[in-house]
């Protein structure tokens, strides 16, 4: 096996040659197409004599140096790249090749979709396509032609203005697009076949007419891309109004297809989506999937400028890009749904990124190296990286960042840059000094933040000791001190705001909080006006993204989520007990813990989308991969026991719960933020009661089933009742089947509520993954089947005797062989060996070395050797 080669930022260097402009020209086939490309090619470095491309899966059929063609003696061809001489300033470049779509089950570079046609570019795609400069630094226009056969793909679309279109003999058809903003490889697209398609317009402030269109494949009929529609019009509205970002050219296309890797991608004018992230109806979305497709239409759609007309000066600023754009899609969602849309990019963060942080693959938000960008497009990319902006908001205000980004586009529009840019331009807009927030974009791990609080009665003085380090011991011999706002409030012992004199350090907010930011190991900060004992909540909405704790009793963090009402810290607090009682090994709730659950329950009504964040017991791969360490085996039997103990204590309350949110949502379906906060208490009331008395319960639960009109709800009784082994469970699914077989995002729900079920041993979880409805060339089915059993039978994954493990490592291998990419995300289940105890680290690290040693694709190499 060769090395592998890495990519190191302090190698990072302009290329040779660029390309001015691109011409290709397509002759489609399913089995064959064949790609002609002319590359106006310019040199960079007076020295370079060879033009060094990036190539993959390709069949070169003949190049040309300004009209002459080339012997294969003249050319240098290794299996990734192609060498030509070029001993001159200009040249005009001509690259035939042939490739298969068919067979690229990869889906990556031009793949076969359904009947469909379908791109996916980014990150290396391109080079699957064609002999390119395949680097975000290469920004070429692009004027593309396609030659087709009418009867297998009635419809073609390229990035860019269709110039000409017409009918050739035979049934062939020509059409050609051009595109004349310069943009690198990875931003090129095209789709070709059967599609119904949705039209719409938008008018700019500038009374600009812009053409809409969403094409779907035939199966799915347009009514389905109703809200996507409108969901894109919000966002761009939304971004001229907020960041004065007006779309640029005429038409904007948006194209679905089950089978693609990511979410979406940004291609400038022609975006291409999974359908997960695109479709939406109450039959076949639930309300998280409605918010989802709200989001990510806004986050394409904002990446026009953020990403598209700005782009990336290497792969190592990924982030300057996508957590922009995930920031901008954050105050988007939160603009148009309303603040709660917040809690879940902190989840995200929490849950995701600190995760991913604690673990092997943990990188900076700007890495020093990568070997496969592939492997980069992580949650430290995308959240840490979007959080890393939103401390601005409390350092530097929200307006000066809109200013900010503003100034910023319009300096660079058009260039390929890095953060540093970015960075300058925010401090254009500030009297703070931003100089070392550089450190957050260079530094791995999440900081630990400590708050602790001292108070003196007699001077009415509350005494702040805040400390910053490194995530871990290893790391803090290089750990610099970061630049951190931390949003807080006083509450009283009875549940009463109190407010602190005016103090130079602290910033004053509307909604009774403050803002203090440090940018040292060590601050200390003396709050006078206070004239009675505080309870300090920190960190609301988490204004940074760290570990933080603080010197609070046990009793007063109880204290705080009853009385807070700023999500993340009721959340936050919440689980914070619930952890501690799981480390008991008799976990009661009582105590102080107890009155502050039964104070949020005495007032359930006033908090209707609070509740759920105070009495979710968090999961069993939270709690066991988290901060804190669990005995796995003991806390299988601790959760149960909470659970039970938390639905019988007010099993009276959950029933009082369940009818009030049913006779609240009487009537039609509805997705709004009132009737999404009704189903979400009403699933977890019926959870709770099923929890309690199964036999007592279970009608309620069929019933609703049956008159439910829609997938939120359906899917909540199935969460409740599938836990619990019986006739119910099985009969509900054999229904929900019925149903899901006429839609492909069904078949995932069901792919998932199947491994969900509980089960005593893998045979079941097997049998699905071999059933006609899972298929591993799919990513979203391999993910559905995966998900459940991971989210439904994590013990079963994580057996003593490691069958999970090794049943898993047989199907990362196979899946490997057919996409890389989609094996790379079920691999992490495997990485995060260090939270279980030695046997189980042993059989997992074991599976890992297994994968290695029989071969595996370069995606998952890198990973397993950072574990290893």
């Amino acid at each position: 096996m060769s090395s592998p080669k890495i990519h190191h930022l302090s190698d990072y260097k302009q290329p040779d040659f660029t390309i001015i402009s691109t011409q290709l020209l397509f002759k489609l086939g399913k089995q064959t197409t064949l790609v002609t490309a002319e590359f106006q090619v310019r040199r960079l470095q007076e020295n370079a004599k060879i033009l060094w491309l990036d190539g993959e899966d390709l069949q070169l059929q003949t190049v040309a140096l300004d009209g002459q063609v080339l012997s294969p003696a003249q050319l240098q061809l290794h299996a990734d790249k192609l060498g030509i001489p070029c001993d001159q300033d200009q040249a005009l470049i001509k690259i035939e090749v042939a490739i298969s779509p068919a067979s690229n089950t990869h889906l990556s570079g031009l793949y076969v979709s359904g009947n469909n046609l379908c791109t996916q570019c980014e990150a290396q795609g391109f080079r699957r396509i064609m002999y390119s400069l395949d680097r975000p630094d290469v920004m070429s226009t692009y004027d593309v032609a396609v030659i087709y056969d009418v009867n297998a793909f009635p419809s073609v679309v390229a990035a860019g203005h269709c110039q000409t279109r017409q009918a050739l003999s035979h049934g062939y058809a020509y059409v050609r697009y051009v595109d004349l903003t310069p943009k690198p490889t990875y931003l090129f697209a095209m789709i070709a076949g059967y599609f119904h398609t949705l039209e719409d317009r938008m008018e700019t402030q500038t009374q600009k007419q812009v053409q809409l269109f969403i094409h779907l494949p035939l199966q799915y009929p347009t009514s389905q891309a109703d809200f996507a529609m409108d969901a894109l019009k919000k966002a761009m509205r939304w971004d001229e109004r907020v960041f004065q970002c007006a779309y640029d050219l005429d038409v904007y296309h948006i194209a679905g297809f089950a089978d693609f890797n990511f979410g979406a991608m940004e291609n400038k004018g022609l975006n291409i989506f999974n359908t997960s992230m695109l479709l939406a109806a109450p039959s076949i979305t639930t309300d998280q999937g409605y918010l989802h497709v709200l989001a990510v239409v806004g986050h394409e759609y904002f990446h026009n400028w953020t990403g598209n007309r700005v782009g990336c000066a290497n792969w190592f600023q990924l982030s300057l890009k996508e957590g922009l754009t995930t920031y901008r899609e954050m105050r988007f969602a939160c603009d148009m749904y309303g603040p709660t849309a917040r809690l879940g990019y902190i989840q995200s963060l929490v849950e995701s990124q600190f995760r991913e942080d604690r673990g092997p693959t943990a990188h900076a938000v700007i890495p020093d190296s990568y070997e496969k960008i592939d492997n980069f497009y992580t949650a430290t990319i995308y959240t840490k990286g979007s959080e890393v902006l939103r401390m601005l908001e409390d350092i530097i205000g929200q307006t000066a960042i809109d200013t900010g980004v503003r100034q910023y586009l319009d300096r660079y529009d058009g260039q390929s840059v890095t953060i540093h840019e970015f960075l300058d331009s925010m401090q254009a807009q500030s009297d703070y000094d931003l100089t070392h927030f550089i450190r957050w974009y260079k530094q791995i791990g999440t900081p630990r933040v400590r708050v602790e609080s001292q108070y003196d009665a007699q001077s009415a003085c509350l005494t702040l000791q805040i400390t910053q380090q490194a995530s871990r011991a290893d790391r803090q011999a290089d750990f610099q001190p970061l630049i951190i706002p931390i949003r807080a409030r006083l509450w009283s012992e009875s549940g009463e705001i109190i407010h602190p004199d005016a103090h130079a350090a602290i910033r004053d907010q509307s909604d009774d909080s403050w803002v203090v930011v440090v940018d040292q190991a060590h601050t200390t900060i003396c709050l006078t006006g206070v004239h009675e004992q505080p309870i300090v909540s920190s960190f609301l909405g988490l204004s940074a993204p760290v570990y933080h704790a603080d010197n609070a009793s046990a009793a007063e963090q109880a204290k705080l989520m009853a009385f807070e009402t700023d999500p993340y810290v009721k959340m936050h607090s919440a689980r914070a007990c619930w952890l501690q009682l799981l480390s008991m090994d008799q976990p009661v709730i009582q105590g102080a813990f107890l009155d502050a659950l039964q104070h949020v329950m005495d007032h359930w009504r006033e908090q209707i989308e609070l509740l759920p964040l105070v009495f979710a017991l968090p999961s069993l791969q939270v709690c066991q991969e988290g901060d804190q360490a669990f005995a796995f085996d003991h806390l299988l039997h601790r959760h149960d026991q909470l659970l039970r103990d938390m639905a019988c204590r007010w099993e009276p309350l959950w029933l009082e719960i369940f009818h009030y949110t049913g006779y609240q949502l009487q009537g039609a379906y509805r997705w709004s933020r009132s009737d999404v906060a009704m189903r979400r208490l009403q699933g977890l009331a019926l959870a709770r009661l099923l929890d309690a008395n199964l036999q007592a319960h279970q009608s309620l639960a069929l019933a609703l089933y049956e008159k439910a009109d829609n997938l939120t709800t359906q899917t909540a009784v199935l969460k409740a009742v599938l836990p619990h082994a019986g006739a119910l469970g099985d009969d509900l699914l054999s229904r929900f089947q019925a149903i899901a077989e006429d839609h492909d995002l069904l078949i995932n729900q069901h792919l998932y509520y199947t491994t969900f079920q509980k089960q005593d041993s893998l045979d079941a979880i097997a049998a699905c993954l071999e059933g006609d409805m899972c298929d591993l060339r799919q990513p979203n089915r391999v993910s559905a089947w995966f998900s459940g059993w991971r989210d439904g039978n994590y013990a079963l994954l994580h057996a003593k005797d490691g069958s999970g493990y090794a049943f898993l490592q047989d199907v990362i291998a196979r899946v490997d062989r057919i996409n890389p990419f989609t094996a790379s995300r079920l691999i992490g289940a495997l990485l995060n060996w260090q939270y279980f105890d030695v046997p189980r680290q042993t059989l997992m690290r074991q599976s890992l070395q297994a994968l290695l040693d029989a071969g595996c694709s370069d995606t998952l190499r890198e990973k397993i050797r950072a574990a290893v």
